[in-house]
């Protein structure tokens, strides 16, 4: 046996257990080869609670088996190994579970064998609960990083969505304010947006202009309703490009009669001789539809044009369905010219004479009651007067027109 197993001697030389082994704070316990219990010290007992008898009783096998397990596992294990470190819960006699830390030492006589074995033990309960607690912490602080993770991927999925939302929100507003400001003027919508609401205006110096395809049941008779309504397409559209260009506004459609005004919903004073260019255009327009579409030597459209200028009132009507029209005598009495008018022929009334007589080349046309008492000079317009015409037949303003047009 070597000097380092000759070291570990427990026992005095005398057998007896020396001093210092029971006033140290280790639990100290002596067990012979087999594992059998042989003393304890002090600490033992405040370890545990138990005598070492009543340890015994209670625990009698419990070290032997231990022993009896290692010599099993690996027979060398002790001359290979000066000791074995091991940690167990354990229960005190009062039922208060505890951990110890158990170094197990073999002593070993002069043939190198097993004589004794010394445990000494340590109560280890306050650092496995500090060990646990720091497990536990550990645990919750990845189970939070993860559900951190986990909020963060989600909230970024709902921002992804937001902006999705968003796009989707702002595209539809969008096409909304796009098809508002088609069914509607520029103006009017806008202020439906801003304030939700647009009040009527009254207008001082508004002019109508009717325009009305004559015979217009006859023309569904003569051709099929596709053609109808792709002729009536073509004119409208035409119609609808004619008037962006002079700033006359849209009011309606009704099956032939087609209604726009100019000096609304933006006034200006230059409304009545937008609106003579407007119905000079569109007389041009259907003379060259029907030289292109003649059919049986027959004009597919005849028209008639009426047009009248005085104070209006204007705004949006309808809750679901909203639109922009007009009302007052002037709306009636322009309707009531375009009646009175031949086909093919722009009839206006005595006050919108007044600001086109300048401009225009007009003839007397006689007069008219109106609905309300009222006897109305009426003027027939042949076209502008040569030195404010660009072409020769009075339809295109030339220069010298558009100057004097921009300052109205």
């Amino acid at each position: 046996m070597s000097n380092n197993r000759q070291s570990s001697e427990f026992l005095n030389k005398d057998g007896k257990v020396p001093d210092w082994a029971n006033i140290v704070d280790n639990s100290i316990v002596l067990m012979d080869s087999e594992g059998k219990v042989i003393w304890t010290n002090d600490a033992f007992s405040r370890l545990y609670g138990y005598t070492l008898e009543e340890y015994k009783t209670k625990y009698s096998k419990v070290a032997s088996e231990a022993i009896k397990n290692i010599h099993q596992t690996d027979t060398n294990f002790f001359i290979e190994n000066n000791s074995i470190t091991y940690i167990t819960e354990c229960e005190t006699k009062s039922g208060e579970v505890k951990w110890v830390q158990t170094t197990l030492t073999p002593t070993f006589d002069n043939n190198n064998t097993i004589k004794n074995f010394i445990a000494v033990e340590t109560d280890i309960t306050q650092l496995k609960e500090i060990e646990e607690e720091l497990k536990q912490e550990k645990e919750n602080s990845l189970a939070l990083s993860e559900h951190i993770e986990n909020v963060k991927d989600y909230i970024e999925e709902q921002k992804q969505e937001i902006s999705l939302q968003k796009q989707a929100i702002e595209e539809s507003k969008q096409k909304t304010e796009s098809v508002l400001s088609r069914v509607l003027p520029y103006e009017v919508a806008i202020q439906l947006k801003n304030k939700g609401y647009s009040k009527p205006r009254h207008y001082k110096r508004a002019s109508v202009l009717f325009v009305n395809f004559k015979k217009f049941s006859t023309y569904r008779s003569d051709f099929s309703t596709d053609d109808m309504i792709n002729y009536l397409h073509q004119a409208y559209s035409n119609f609808d490009e004619i008037i962006e260009e002079h700033y006359v506004e849209k009011i309606k459609t009704n099956a032939g009669l087609y209604i726009c005004a100019g000096g609304v919903p933006l006034r200006n004073k230059s409304n009545p001789i937008d609106v003579l260019l407007v119905s000079l255009k569109i007389k041009k327009f259907i003379a060259n539809f029907n030289e292109l579409y003649k059919k049986h030597d027959k004009n597919i459209f005849e028209v008639s044009i009426g047009i009248n200028t005085g104070e209006v009132i204007a705004g949006v009507v309808g809750k679901n369905k909203l639109a922009y029209d007009i009302w007052g005598d002037a709306v009636n009495i322009a309707r009531q010219i375009e009646i009175e008018s031949n086909y093919n022929e722009i009839n206006i009334s005595a006050s919108t004479y007044e600001f086109a007589k300048e401009y225009f080349d007009c003839e007397y046309n006689g007069k008219f009651c109106s609905e309300n008492k009222q006897f109305i000079d009426t003027y027939i317009v042949k076209g502008i007067k040569p030195k404010f015409s660009f072409d020769k037949k009075g339809t295109t303003p030339n220069l010298e027109f558009n100057k004097i047009l921009s300052k109205i």
